[in-house]
């Protein structure tokens, strides 16, 4: 209620976590789909998705969706509250509204930025009869490393949230056949902010992820194995990445050494 994004919930759970890795989900980034395009997208489409499914929930119970009984309204009502109370208690009037509106755009959008990089150009097959493969791990980018996972409730360890979502955090898993992000979340947030250089690193990857699925595919009986290609596109993301964290570390403390030295 406090960033103005209560849809959400309801729309992760009965949205996102059916229709995830398929067009039919706002919330999966596209293959070459840059943040900037997504952010609007997911943000947008998100809420009519929460709408359509409150609507779909109040039909199948026999109640009107303009009804007090619609939790879109309350979605919408309640932050407002939020919003008003907080202009009357510091007397900034307007400006105090529309600067609480801003820091829930800004929370709702860093939000969705891990979402970008949980999911990027990860895809579930079609089935003959129309629906899609079950939720597997290899829908959802992992990332194995320690102190992130640890800071962030084990979060990165997506693939086992989306395959068996009623496992608590502190027991999610690792799977080896889970496509593995180059760095963990905070640098990837970072490189998702520079279009050009995240697809220079992570399109390989992701292609060479699509062909290693399509193999195993087509030989069932073999246990899990990484394809050579995909080996080398690992190998070469994990590259790729020093270099922008070499080249960010650099940049960013020149940027620190010109503004300490204006002072």
């Amino acid at each position: 209620a406090n960033v103005n994004y209560m849809h959400w919930g309801e729309e992760h759970l009965s949205g996102h976590h059916e229709t995830v890795a398929t067009p039919n989900d706002p919330a999966t980034s596209r293959l070459n789909e840059s943040l900037y395009r997504f952010l609007p997208r997911t943000l947008i489409y998100s809420w009519f998705s929460a709408r359509d499914l409150e609507n779909k929930r109040l039909k199948n119970e026999g109640k009107s969706r303009f009804s007090l009984h619609n939790r879109m309204f309350w979605n919408t009502v309640i932050p407002l509250a939020w919003a008003l109370t907080i202009a009357k208690i510091t007397k900034g009037g307007m400006r105090a509204i529309m600067l609480f509106y801003l820091q829930g755009f800004g929370a709702a959008s860093m939000l969705e930025v891990i979402n970008y990089i949980e999911h990027y150009g990860l895809t579930r097959d079609k089935l003959p009869n129309g629906t899609y493969e079950p939720v597997n791990p290899t829908h959802s980018w992992n990332s194995p490393h320690r102190v992130s996972n640890s800071l962030l409730l084990k979060l990165q360890r997506h693939s086992d949230h989306h395959t068996y979502s009623m496992r608590p955090y502190h027991l999610l898993r690792n799977f080896k056949e889970s496509p593995q992000l180059p760095t963990g979340y905070p640098g990837m947030y970072i490189l998702s902010f520079f279009p050009p250089v995240f697809f220079w690193i992570m399109n390989p990857l992701v292609n060479a992820h699509s062909k290693n699925k399509e193999r195993l595919l087509k030989n069932p009986d073999l246990p899990f194995s990484k394809s050579e290609e995909l080996i080398k596109a690992e190998t070469s993301a994990y590259r790729k990445m020093l270099l922008f964290n070499t080249l960010s570390l650099v940049a960013g403390g020149a940027l620190v050494n010109k503004i300490v030295s204006s002072v």
